[in-house]
């Protein structure tokens, strides 16, 4: 359990790091498709928040449409028999290509199929499913490989997939990125690992004295924070496996300097 003042004057410290470095923790964005436009060659929809633009780029080599389910709410989908390859989805934030994590994709269906969704090196993030008629969430069955990812595949187990399924409302976060140079070297010099891990992983650093962790859930919360006493000056062993729940968790490393960076780390 943590102290009430220590908390508060670490709140304070972070707000302070975040406004001056112009960073947060991540930014929950959802694509509904509802304001999607199609060029003829790719699907794209462009969501404004705060200073960032964030663009949504969906592709297929084909007859992709958006497709106007009633009330306003749109979704993308293929109106004709195309070759039988996936849907490459993949996010640019004020231009530049950016790392994201899918929390989720909802799909609208005429027809039953089967659909299976991998992130950009083929790893499984939905496994193959047969979806009923009607509409819902395609099911993730492994979040480490929708974390920390740079593209989407939506992949159909039969060309008339193409036909039967919609998909709209992608939902990710954006983890946003430093600017500083200073910050970038001391990312760089920051390795977690194992990463995934069973809750035991250590912190390895180069020419930095660590002063302190916070370790942060999916919704912001504070669930695990250690304050280093003596310098750690090369690495420390981290052993958390009865305190959090497997999953996707922030973890902040605060340096001597006051320099904080946050990686992000999947507890298995």
């Amino acid at each position: 359990m943590l102290k009430k003042d220590i908390f508060i004057e670490h709140c304070f410290f972070s707000c302070l790091v975040f406004l001056s470095s112009n960073f947060m923790l991540s930014q929950t964005i959802n694509f509904t498709i509802d304001s999607a436009t199609d060029n003829g060659t790719s699907i794209t929809e462009s969501i404004v928040s705060g200073p960032d633009t964030y663009i949504l780029t969906i592709s297929h080599p084909g007859n992709e449409e958006v497709l106007d389910l009633g009330g306003g709410d749109k979704a993308f989908y293929h109106s004709a028999i195309d070759p039988l390859l996936p849907y490459s989805l993949s996010l640019t934030k004020n231009g530049n290509p950016t790392n994201f994590m899918l929390n989720g994709i909802d799909y609208d269906t005429v027809e039953g199929g089967v659909i299976t969704v991998n992130n950009q090196d083929d790893d499984e993030i939905a496994a193959a499913k047969n979806y009923s008629v009607g509409a819902g969430a395609i099911t993730i069955t492994n979040t480490t490989n929708a974390a920390d990812i740079t593209g989407v595949k939506i992949i159909p187990s039969d060309a008339d997939d193409l036909n039967d399924f919609a998909f709209h409302n992608i939902s990710v976060d954006v983890l946003n990125t430093l600017t500083s140079n200073t910050i970038k070297k001391f990312n760089n010099n920051i390795t977690v690992f194992p990463n995934p891990s069973n809750g035991i992983f250590t912190i390895r650093h180069n020419n930095t004295v660590l002063k302190s962790i916070y370790i942060y859930s999916s919704a912001g919360d504070i669930v695990f924070y250690q304050n280093f006493s003596e310098a750690i000056i090369k690495k420390k062993q981290f052993n958390i496996n009865s305190i959090l729940a497997s999953g996707v968790y922030l973890i902040e490393i605060i340096s001597k300097k006051e320099r904080s960076i946050i990686k992000r780390i999947v507890i298995q």
